[in-house]
């Protein structure tokens, strides 16, 4: 809708709630204090197979390119024309990381397409 209508935005929770990190896993409990653990209603619709599919598709493609998966879904944000600031909410200083190593990262138009297909 922000694109149709060129309007900017700066997305909040960008990572879906630890989603993007990798943390999650098929057939495991959410990790102690994490965000499923702890507050799971606004993410529990993603805990399903073709979440975890494209979950799979997206660390292969973050592996292959050498970053961590909340790199480059960072950097995949950062590169949206219209997202004007990313909002991050790290809890612990070592989660601001991949935040900066996404300022320094980058991703292409090609590459940001490929991405977005990864989830349909």
């Amino acid at each position: 809708l922000c694109v149709e209508f060129a309007i900017s935005y700066a997305p909040f929770g960008p990572l879906a709630g630890g989603w993007l990190t990798g943390k999650y896993k098929r057939d495991e409990p959410a990790p102690e204090g994490s965000r499923m653990a702890m507050r799971p209603g606004p993410y529990e619709h993603l805990r399903n197979e073709e979440t975890f599919a494209a979950l799979d598709r997206f660390a292969e493609v973050a592996g292959r390119r050498g970053v961590e998966p909340a790199t480059l879904a960072l950097a995949w944000l950062l590169a949206q024309r219209h997202v004007t600031a990313v909002v991050v909410g790290p809890r612990r200083p070592e989660q601001l990381e991949p935040a900066l190593a996404a300022l320094e990262r980058g991703v292409s138009q090609p590459g940001a397409e490929e991405l977005a297909a990864l989830f349909g």
